[in-house]
């Protein structure tokens, strides 16, 4: 509904020890509710207005919390402190984040479009932490 995809990037490095990744998710409608995703594998499949291009057979997804709004720029943000997130009881990732894993990022958001299904999601990011 905004008139472009959405654009996931990131900022900081990939470093366990430093912890300063930063997911930057861009391009969304504005003040629509936002997640962040995150799994090990790779995939595509159709999923709402869009493509679930992260997960797997042997993979699950984990939604890394809070959900966020996009505000009024139609920009939502996460981290710095995402490896010490993947640590939380409300995240169980196994192992959390480890030095030498790669992990995909893609957020979901809410798309209030009247031609869809009123949701959709943004690319893919992959980054391989390093200690």
């Amino acid at each position: 509904s905004s008139g472009m995809g959405a654009l996931l990037g990131i900022a900081g490095s990939a470093s366990v020890a430093a912890d300063d990744l930063v997911l930057v998710a861009t391009q969304l409608p504005a003040s629509t509710s936002v997640l962040f995703l995150m799994a090990d594998e790779l995939r595509r499949t159709v999923f709402m207005d869009g493509l679930l291009c992260i997960g797997g057979p042997t993979s699950k997804i984990f939604r890394l919390p809070p959900a966020l709004s996009s505000g009024s720029e139609g920009t939502a943000m996460l981290g710095p402190g995402l490896v010490a997130l993947s640590n939380d009881p409300l995240v169980p990732v196994p192992g959390g984040i480890q030095s030498g894993d790669t992990w995909y990022f893609q957020t979901f958001f809410r798309d209030g479009s009247p031609c869809g299904s009123g949701g959709n999601t943004s690319n893919v990011v992959g980054v391989t932490f390093t200690p």
